[in-house]
This record gives C-alpha cells, structure tokens and sequence, in this order.
C-alpha cells in the first residue's frame, strides 16, 4: 500500500513536474512583448471627429499612431518569408493561418491535417512545434481569446477539437446532438472577450457553446443555411449571413434576434466581418456592401442602405476580415484577393501585384499590432507580409 502510495505521489509529481517545463518553455517563446501594453490611452476630449474614429475602432490607440494615419491609394507592403518556411509540410493547401493574440507567434495548418506553430520574425520564422489530427480533415483553425489554446474545426466531423498549448494535449469536444442542424464544425468564431464560440450547423442552425469550458449553451436559428458569422467587438452581439441573403443581429446576452435585414442586392451571402463602427457583408455574387453600425442600429427589419458598395471582385467573396485598427479591409475571392482602406472605403491601388492574381486565396489575418499580414494558398505556403505604415507586430 505505502509503495502504490509512494508510486503515485512520484507519477504526479513528475506529471506535474512536466507541464510545468512545458510552461516555462511556451511561455519563453511566446511570453508578452512590450508592445502588447495598451496602458497608453487617448483621452476622446482631445480627439477630432476622424480620430474619434479610430479610438472607437482600435483596440491599440497611441498617439503616434492617430497623428500618423494610414494614408490611402497606395499602401506600403513587402512581401518576407513563409510562415511556414521551416516545417513546409501542412499540405498542399493551406487553409487557416492566425496569429497569437499576445506574442510574436503564428499558426498554419493545412489539407495534411497538421498544425504548425512557429515564432513570426518575417525572416526565418523559427518552427515552435508541430501537432498533427490524424482524424480530423481541417477546415478552422484559430489561436483561443487567451492564446493558450488552439481550437481545430473540421468538416464531415460532429466535434471540435481543442489543443491545450500549456498542457500539450488534444482534447476531442463531441457537438451537441439532440440540437436539431449537427452538421460539423468546419466555420465557426469566437469572441474575443473569450467567453463565447458559435459554430455554423446545418439548414440555419447556429450551435453556442462557453469558451472556455466547451460546453453547449444554445441554439440559434436563421430561416435559410447560415453562411458565414462573426462576433461583435465587445462580444455581446453575433452578426450572421444567410443564403437567402438576410443578415441577422443577435443578443447574446438574451441569446435573440434584435434584427433581420435584407443585405442590399445580395442573393446569397458568404461572407461578412465587423468592427466597432461597420458591417461588411460579402455574397456570392461577388459584392461587398459595407453598413454603418450607427445607421443599422434600431432597425428590426428592413432594407438598409450600404454606406459603400464594392465591385472589385467579380467572384464569391469567401472570406472578410478587419485589421484590429479599423483601418484595412482585407477582401478575398478564389482568386483575387484587395485590402481596402477606411474611413475611405477605396481600394488600395497597388496591392496585390499583378504576377499574384492567380494564386488560390484561403482567407486573409492580421497581427495583433496590424506590422503583419497573412494568407493561405494553394502551394503550401502561409504567405507572410509587413506593412510598414504600422511599428508594431
């Protein structure tokens, strides 16, 4: 008995022992950088109305930053080396790239279902670790609210899974079965207070579960197949696209609809992606519609104006998304791909290059502080850019 005893109390201590190197070692590479701070705040009574813009917009607001506005026409951008440069073997097509919502680290994955981590420099971008889903062909991959997860979401697959990046294990999390539209968990989002995940199901469902403990918490339902969804800044309200192209507005707190609107001249929607002050609505006819938040507010039902519409892509718009200053809205088809520039709301000229249209796009992010840019393609590469407008990573 005194030697079972002796055993287990070894096997935990060495258990715990473990995960705690396993800690120290993350938490060197990836421990908060300098500029993650956000304790240098703007006090609005000494912003105009553009700057008021931009303290609404941003989640990182410096001074140096809303005297030095991103100028529009042309931007700044230089391609650097792969993300995954070093590892090289997520497939043929990469799916998902992401950035570390706190450090300078990145993720890629690909039609190998393997997900690689790696430390972004824009130089050599050193592997961290590679952690591979046997079972799970991946179709979402994004850093947690925290960073000390990764959640995978696949297709053909009723569950999720999450990697707990401390413990260095995958958890399978199995979706809620008795909650009519299980489909599987292939598009999903998070909030970014870390409280929330709404993944799309199947004929309008939408599956709710907690963040953090992964448990399912309710089921919403759209009257055509949910396309695309995306959460609020703040994460109190969920903003959903469907096929019939309507958008729904729901309250997460009360876990309703507040609104259904018809998304203007759209017959299917796609895509859609939101900040503090717009909505941009993609569909399958290859149209972005960008709405004013402010305009859209109170409306229950109806047929808003766009505040701007744009025709630059003449394809299914498959993916949107803000960079966190407000500032750029990354716009990508199959094979073309703009970044828009706000409060503007006109395409950047110069971006892309004319030798890169061709190129499959799988989605577009940003870095925490907007100094990188990131895409999937078709040749195995998590394409990396700097824009040198912003300092920061």
């Amino acid at each position: 008995m005194f030697k079972k005893r002796e055993y287990n109390e070894k096997k935990k201590n060495s258990s715990e022992k473990y995960i705690a190197a396993v800690e120290r070692k993350f938490k060197g590479v990836v421990g908060e950088p300098a500029w993650a701070s956000l304790d240098n705040k703007v006090e609005k009574d000494d912003l105009d109305s553009d700057d008021e813009f931009f303290q609404e917009t941003t989640d990182i607001v410096e001074k140096t930053r809303i005297s030095s506005r991103l100028p529009k026409g042309r931007i700044d951008i230089k391609k650097c080396t792969a993300m995954n440069v070093v590892s090289n073997d997520e497939g043929k097509e990469i799916h998902c790239v992401d950035f570390h919502p706190t450090s300078t680290v990145g993720l890629v994955s690909g039609s190998k279902r393997r997900v690689t981590i790696m430390q972004i420099d824009g130089k050599h971008n050193p592997k961290i670790q590679s952690v591979r889903f046997d079972d799970t062909p991946i179709q979402t991959c994004k850093f947690s609210a925290d960073g000390n997860e990764i959640i995978v979401g696949s297709i053909k697959r009723k569950r999720f899974h999450v990697f707990d990046m401390i413990a260095g294990k995958i958890v399978k999390v199995p979706m809620e079965k008795s909650t009519f539209g299980v489909e599987d968990s292939a598009v999903f989002d998070l909030s970014s207070d870390g409280k929330l995940m709404a993944i799309i199901g199947h004929t309008g469902s939408i599956q709710i579960y907690t963040a953090t403990s992964k448990e399912f918490i309710g089921n919403l339902q759209m009257n055509d197949n949910c396309r695309a969804l995306a959460f609020s800044k703040s994460g109190r309200k969920l903003y959903t696209h469907g096929e019939g192209g309507e958008f729904y507005v729901w309250d997460m707190n009360s876990r309703t609809c507040e609104s259904k609107l018809v998304d203007d001249g759209c017959i299917s929607g796609t895509s859609l992606a939101v900040n503090s002050n717009y909505l941009a609505c993609g569909s399958h006819e290859g149209v972005v519609n960008i709405y004013s938040l402010n305009k859209l507010s109170g409306m229950k039902t109806g047929y808003p104006k766009p505040d701007k519409t744009l025709l630059n892509i003449s394809e299914p718009i498959n993916h949107l998304n803000f960079n966190p200053t407000g500032e750029i809205l990354g716009i990508t088809g199959v094979y073309r791909k703009r970044l828009v520039h706000f409060p503007s709301m006109t395409v950047f000229e110069n971006w892309p290059e004319s030798h890169d249209t061709n190129v499959i796009c799988y989605g577009m992010k940003f870095s925490p502080g907007s100094g990188f840019m990131a895409h999937g393609i078709n040749f195995g590469e998590g394409r990396l850019h700097r824009i040198q407008h912003y300092k920061d990573y």
